[in-house]
């Protein structure tokens, strides 16, 4: 059969036989071509990565999250700033201004390092501590011997209390006289103007004996009430943690100025207080 009538008979086919295609196979999987003992070794290599680069930072996590030193600081920073002052005016022997504004910024087992308004300060803890449990005992004890190589208490006072009974007399005896010598001084007391005729008919031996007076005590008064008050300030503001130039500090020194003895004994009053809650508190 030539050419020519195969390819005329394979036109008279039918279209079903002439659409017919061969059905298509899927492809082989492939395998892999590796042995067992080469995936192994890839695990083992896999595993071993993991344990390089993972493991330091889980660890360095843990380390963070168990360290008690932040803990602290805060603490120290957030409730104890006073104590922090006395550590380095009595173990680093700092004045009430440069050992201001005292921060902790590091502790370690041998020291703890504090940022005042002088600069950042180094306090050594003899003897070291066995670990940072020891710390809370550690700085209780030092705060304690700082109270007493300064001569303070572990009482404080935050507050004031103004005059009541005698008190208020002193004071407003006390203010009217400095009234009056400001008055003096501003030559409002005169012959022939209003405080004179005032003062003359009432005051003894009238309004010359006022001036004499006046005068005359004027420098003892200065005196004595200007001594009150730096006592005031040394022995009873100072000792119980009353902070040099705050509010409560100027309230007390203008009240015993003007007061004198019996703002003493109203502090002193405040302090036995402070003290009976304190002692209470320990039942």
């Amino acid at each position: 059969m030539s050419r020519l009538s195969c390819k005329a008979g394979y036109m008279h086919m039918s279209p079903s036989i002439q659409a017919f295609h061969p059905p298509k196979l899927p492809p082989k999987k492939l395998l892999s071509t590796a042995s067992p003992n080469r995936q192994s070794e890839h695990s083992l290599l896999a595993l071993l990565a993991t344990t390089i680069f993972f493991t330091p930072l889980t660890q360095s996590a843990t380390m963070a999250a168990n360290d008690p030193r932040p803990r602290i600081i805060g603490h120290m920073n957030s409730d104890h700033s006073a104590e922090l002052k006395l550590y380095l005016r009595a173990f680093n022997k700092l004045s009430p201004s440069a050992a201001a504004d005292a921060q902790m910024t590091d502790i370690t087992l041998t020291s703890m390092t504090i940022k005042s308004a002088s600069g950042v300060h180094t306090v050594q803890l003899t003897p070291a501590m066995k670990s940072f449990a020891d710390a809370r005992v550690r700085l209780v004890d030092m705060a304690a011997q700082a109270q007493e190589t300064l001569g303070l208490s572990d009482i404080r006072i935050t507050r004031f209390t103004g005059p009541a009974g005698y008190g208020l007399v002193s004071f407003l005896g006390v203010a009217l006289y400095f009234v009056s010598a400001a008055a003096v001084a501003a030559g409002l007391v005169r012959p022939g103007s209003t405080l004179w005729g005032v003062i003359d008919p009432y005051f003894p031996y009238g309004a010359n004996g006022y001036l004499w007076l006046i005068k005359a005590i004027f420098l003892p008064v200065l005196a004595i009430h200007a001594t009150e008050t730096w006592w005031m300030a040394r022995s009873r503001l100072a000792k119980y943690g009353v902070e040099t130039g705050s509010a409560v500090w100027f309230l007390w020194v203008l009240e015993t100025f003007l007061e004198g003895y019996p703002a003493f004994v109203r502090f002193d009053g405040m302090a036995r207080e402070e003290r009976a809650k304190k002692e209470a508190a320990k039942h």
